[in-house]
């Protein structure tokens, strides 16, 4: 990637950043689903995987300094050097109506059997 995209990338991640209205439109274009009802309090500090967008449904939440949404863990990351593989574990997650989340949480997806 050229010097110039990096760049252009980078600020463009800190633009959709700027207030909760933006971050939250930048991931719905990511393919989060996520309520008109939501507002990240510091959106520079919110970090919402959308590696597999499809797992994150997020309603009715006021999300707090710091705060993450993961849908897989690297836990399994120490078995690559004896298994030859990386397979991380992925769960959905879904967050309700009248949801409060303080500073400094993680919220992560549970694992499921159902999961394609």
């Amino acid at each position: 990637m050229s010097i110039i995209k990096r760049v252009f990338s980078k600020l463009n991640g800190y633009w959709n950043r700027r207030n909760s209205e933006s971050y939250i439109k930048s991931l719905r274009k990511k393919g989060i689903k996520i309520g008109d009802d939501c507002i990240l309090r510091s959106p520079g500090t919110t970090r919402i995987d959308t590696q597999r967008p499809e797992l994150v449904t997020i309603n009715g939440v006021d999300m707090n300094k710091n705060f993450q949404i993961l849908t897989h863990d690297w836990g399994s990351r120490v078995f690559r050097g004896y298994y030859h593989d990386f397979i991380n574990s992925t769960g959905r997650v879904v967050i309700g109506d009248n949801i409060y989340f303080g500073t400094d949480v993680i919220v992560w997806g549970r694992p499921s059997e159902n999961l394609k």
